[in-house]
């Protein structure tokens, strides 16, 4: 059941909007919100749609709009949508909608743009003509958060839920639920989803924090905290610049994913000491060695494969830098890792104790051929 947050009681005036010609620029002209479904102007919204990938399906949050509202009361809609307020622009308010409206936090370049559309059409509600005439920016944002973590807005929400998207295109196309979602709308979802792919390059120093913000992103969800040991920005900006490289993986202007790649060089802890011991490499040889450091996919981005993609460009990218033996180290238990790893060609070597008191699978592959 979601958590229902109370509407607050405002002492202020009606919502004002601004007028706007077709290209949604103001004209200079601001009225009551009311005033303008009365009259049928031309206003701004905008359009949010939270996505996830989940059991291998792209789904998409509806919402059940609140049996007060306006104009479709009790019809599943959009994720957060609503009128830009006079003086406000689209993203910042969409972002103020999320967070009216469900609580969610977001940033502005979080926010990936699936289009613009003109939309007019004309109802009656509780016993009132109602014209909608308005122009919508469309985004979307991924999100993996359960609806009983969500808190909605009672006033506008009645409840959450998480739909496949190819589910919800066949029930619009046969109208068999009520529902106020456009099939232009769903289709510019799906084009920017097809068309929105992951790029995986180098990060730089300016990445640091969104690294950061990943990391402890993965690692509250972690089911295990002893899978994975976080690293602390200053680790971070050594391997960016001189001790190794990172990889980020982007999807629009979000970063989804980060690799670590570390050339320990003869450092004590390397893991080329279980290299000489296991495969005879020569000792001369210590700085060929490079270690797949650690690996963090963001929660909202897991299914996408990113793990396994970000590793074998990891690999193909530390093998044109020169280094020859590879190691990785993965806890016994965690599977994910281990299949990932795995199938890049890596093979255990041992099992021993790493980090003060933690198991650990100690991982190689050779590239020297």
């Amino acid at each position: 059941m979601n958590k229902i947050k109370s509407s607050l009681t405002t002492l202020c005036s009606e919502e004002y909007l601004d007028i706007v010609d077709e290209s949604a620029t103001p004209i200079g002209i601001r009225k009551e919100r009311s005033k303008v479904h009365r009259d049928g102007d031309l206003h701004r919204t905008s359009h949010v749609w939270l996505v996830r990938k989940k059991h291998g399906q792209i789904q998409v949050l509806l919402q059940k709009r609140s049996e007060n509202k306006d104009s479709h009361p009790g019809c599943y809609d959009i994720s957060s949508a609503g009128h830009i307020p006079a003086g406000f622009d689209f993203e910042e308010s969409a972002i103020r909608e999320l967070k009216e409206e469900l609580s969610v936090d977001a940033k502005k370049e979080e926010l990936i743009y699936c289009g613009t559309r003109r939309i007019h059409w004309e109802d009656h509600f509780h016993g009132k003509a109602f014209i909608d005439n308005q122009v919508s920016r469309v985004y979307l944002l991924w999100r993996d958060i359960e609806p009983e973590q969500i808190c909605v807005q009672e006033s506008e929400i009645s409840k959450v839920c998480w739909c496949s998207l190819a589910d919800l295109v066949l029930h619009v196309k046969e109208n068999d639920f009520p529902h106020c979602i456009f099939m232009e709308e769903l289709n510019m979802l799906k084009n920017t989803l097809q068309n929105t792919k992951f790029s995986i390059t180098l990060a730089g120093m300016e990445d640091i924090d969104n690294i950061i913000a990943v990391k402890q992103a993965s690692f509250q969800r972690l089911q295990d905290k002893c899978w994975y040991l976080t690293d602390d920005a200053e680790f971070m900006r050594r391997h960016v610049k001189d001790e190794g490289f990172i990889l980020k993986a982007m999807y629009g202007n979000t970063m989804a994913a980060f690799f670590v790649v570390r050339f320990p060089m003869d450092a004590p802890d390397s893991l080329y000491s279980y290299g000489m011991e296991f495969q005879n490499l020569p000792k001369e040889s210590a700085c060929l060695a490079a270690h797949m450091e650690s690996v963090a996919v963001h929660p909202d981005f897991t299914g996408n494969g990113l793990m396994e993609r970000l590793l074998n460009e990891a690999v193909k990218m530390a093998k044109e830098r020169g280094f020859r033996y590879l190691f990785a180290t993965v806890h016994p238990k965690n599977r994910y890792s281990r299949n990932n790893v795995e199938k890049a060609g890596f093979s255990i070597l041992t099992e021993t104790i790493k980090y003060g008191e933690y198991p650990r699978y100690i991982y190689f592959l050779d590239c020297s051929h």
